[in-house]
């Protein structure tokens, strides 16, 4: 008995976690429930590879522990991912290829879900393809955002740098 209270304490921690996910994050806990089942759970080791930059984007997946990094052509960590956050969802409901390689910084574990099932549960519940598509433009919003804040900080930076130069080229 106390075996089966674990695993329903367990499965209600999980439905949590979903429902705290910035996509899901407003999904009633039948839909959670859902997803859950259409899930499967996975374990990385530090260096396994979740996705390679290239290959289909074919399931979103759902860090619920441990940090993974994410690499552009071979590049150094360009970002790092913790939990609870999803990581291809935009490839999934775009169709575009992975557009980065994910690691595991450290063992991780996550769930993955995949196109074909999210897909028939969009189909199903058109409510909450709407929800979802909403949450995937806010998602691609913020990204947009923080990219532009980024490239004006670059931008100053090489100003400045430019600047810096001709004042010392000057100076000479």
């Amino acid at each position: 008995m106390s075996e089966e209270k674990d695993r329903a304490e367990q499965k209600i921690k999980l439905l949590r976690l979903i429902q705290r996910i910035p996509i899901f994050n407003d999904l009633p806990m039948s839909t959670a429930k859902v997803i859950l089942s259409m899930s499967t759970k996975h374990v990385l080791n530090e260096g396994d590879v979740l996705c390679k930059e290239g290959n289909d984007s074919n399931s979103v997946f759902i860090l619920l522990q441990g940090k993974l990094s994410v690499r552009i052509q071979n590049s150094a960590n360009v970002a790092t991912i913790n939990p609870v956050c999803t990581i291809g969802e935009i490839g999934v409901f775009t169709g575009e290829k992975r557009s980065a390689t994910v690691f595991a910084m450290e063992k991780s574990s996550l769930f993955s879900l995949p196109k074909k099932s999210l897909d028939t549960l969009i189909d199903r519940d058109p409510a909450f393809g709407v929800r979802i598509m909403r949450k995937v433009i806010q998602e691609l919003s913020a990204r947009i955002a923080e990219d532009n804040i980024k490239i004006r900080e670059f931008q100053h930076y090489i100003l400045d740098r430019k600047n810096s130069k001709q004042v010392k080229d000057s100076t000479e």
